[in-house]
């Protein structure tokens, strides 16, 4: 009984906090204000030396803080997968910390969590990694924990089959998922049997392909010193970096030359523009992306792009966010991404939306995608999206584990290391025309391609329409190891 007689002074309070919040959000300007002024960033300057075995040593001196982060890399992700055997270079990867000649899985485990350590291995695009964060007075202990994970694993065949196991369990979960299906499809349509146009993280068939000898064969003729670079970010100098790293890793003996594998085939892909729809009848939105080749990191127009992405779908403040979710209440965010890579990525525009508002959605992509290479982007709109790019990466720096990856990637694409310092003056350096040049070049609605999973009894004008001529796929004949995204039908007996 006092709960009912506490609800109706409830309910006043409620009431007087929204007419308070209403009165609030009256006066809150229409537009927020400016950003301030730019300003210079004064980053460390990496140190770096190469071990007479070839081993890239990267150190960055942060002594605020009583903790170092390291960053291995392998210049090699699942860019090289072998055609029909997605996921190798992440499985491979994985398995490193899954047991050694002297340590099984969990005495790894026991022995990093002695020293309040994180160590964790996987692989991207470009690279395969090992990160390992842990207290600066105990970096030699874990550093040697490190080593003995990358150059002693056993790769057990029952290590192999549990991980396997795992990941197909992990994809057929994603599989489910629209915004996953219209990601792995995109990449198909973009990048064809090409080094980008597999799932990274492989499918349940091409992982059930995998055998212990692909992970042996993969490991001797990538896991090379030579192909190594390795990055400390911390409170430790580059002195003693340098000799830490020397004794563990100085023995360290790889081939004279790295050994070939069979990836995938190289980045030469015909692409044309497809129109591609997904038919999942039990998906409650529809997931849409429009894709096509992008650019490299090291591109000369990398500020221009990025930029011009920034304006166009990074943060809420971007096109894509204000005319899709802000003005209409399609969706909950639209963005888009400038994925430059070692070699061409992708440039892609996603939302997810209710089924019925789907070709409203593409319509509104393609006409916020056309409008940066037609009028300039103003001052205001140019100076807070540069802002927004200025204030990820100065806050991506602020942590050793930021830093040790940055630092990485820069090394992994042959980028001078002090380039760092000079990001945000190249970012702030762009102008309007050469945002609208760099999008009338790389940014034309009618090269991308539209990729939609949903419901498509939901949207059927949109077939008519936005749509018209697109390939319809049903989602359970989806076959992510070729270009046509579908299985043959099975001959009939």
């Amino acid at each position: 009984m006092k709960r009912m007689q506490l609800l109706p002074v409830a309910i006043a309070s409620l009431t007087l906090l929204a007419l308070k919040s209403a009165d609030i959000a009256d006066e809150l300007p229409a537009t927020p204000p400016p950003p301030s002024a730019p300003r210079t960033a004064a980053f460390p300057v990496p140190h770096e030396k190469t071990l007479t075995n070839g081993l890239r040593v990267i150190v960055v001196e942060r002594p605020a803080l009583p903790l170092i982060s390291v960053k291995l890399l392998i210049r090699d992700g699942a860019e090289i997968d072998p055609p029909g055997k997605a996921g190798l270079a992440n499985i491979t990867a994985s398995l490193l910390t899954k047991g050694t000649k002297t340590r099984t899985e969990p005495q790894i485990a026991e022995a990093v969590e002695q020293l309040g350590a994180s160590l964790e291995s996987g692989a991207e695009w470009d690279d395969s990694y090992l990160r390992l964060t842990v207290l600066s007075t105990q970096a030699e202990t874990a550093l040697d924990i490190l080593s003995d994970v990358l150059r002693h694993p056993t790769f057990k065949d029952e290590e192999l089959e549990r991980l396997r196991a795992q990941f197909q369990d992990d994809m057929q979960v994603e599989f489910g998922n629209p915004a996953n299906l219209v990601k792995y499809a995109t990449a198909k349509v973009t990048f064809g049997n090409t080094n980008y146009g597999h799932p990274a993280l492989g499918t349940p068939l091409s992982l059930g392909r995998i055998k212990r000898k692909d992970v042996l064969d993969l490991y001797a003729a990538r896991y090379q010193p030579q192909n190594v670079v390795l990055v400390i970010s911390g409170d430790i100098t580059a002195e003693k970096g340098f000799e830490i790293i020397n004794r563990i890793f100085g023995d360290w003996n790889g081939t004279k030359e790295l050994g070939k594998i069979s990836g995938g085939i190289a980045a030469n892909y015909n692409y044309k523009p497809r129109t591609v729809v997904i038919d999942m009848p039990t998906a409650g939105q529809s997931a849409i992306m429009l894709g096509k080749p992008g650019i490299t990191r090291t591109s000369k127009e990398f500020f221009e792009g990025t930029v011009a992405n920034a304006v166009l779908g990074t943060g809420y403040s971007s096109r894509l966010n204000e005319e899709i979710r802000i003005k209409r209440g399609l969706s909950y965010g639209a963005e888009s991404a400038l994925d430059a890579r070692r070699d061409t990525g992708p440039f892609i525009t996603f939302a997810q939306t209710m089924n019925e508002a789907t070709g409203t959605v593409v319509t509104l992509m393609k006409q916020q995608v056309e409008t940066l290479s037609g009028d300039l982007v103003g001052d205001a709109e140019l100076s807070t999206r540069k802002a927004t790019l200025s204030g990820e990466f100065a806050r991506q720096l602020e942590t050793n584990e930021g830093f040790a990856a940055e630092a990485g990637k820069l090394a992994l694409n042959g980028i001078p290391l002090d380039s760092i310092n000079s990001y945000i003056g190249s970012i702030q350096a762009v102008t309007s025309r050469q945002v609208q040049s760099f999008a009338t070049l790389h940014f034309q609605p009618d090269q991308m391609s539209v990729i939609v999973v949903g419901n498509t009894a939901l949207f059927q004008k949109a077939l008519q329409d936005q749509l018209k001529g697109a390939e319809i796929i049903e989602s359970a004949a989806l076959d992510f190891e070729t270009p046509a995204l579908q299985r043959k039908p099975t001959p009939k007996k």
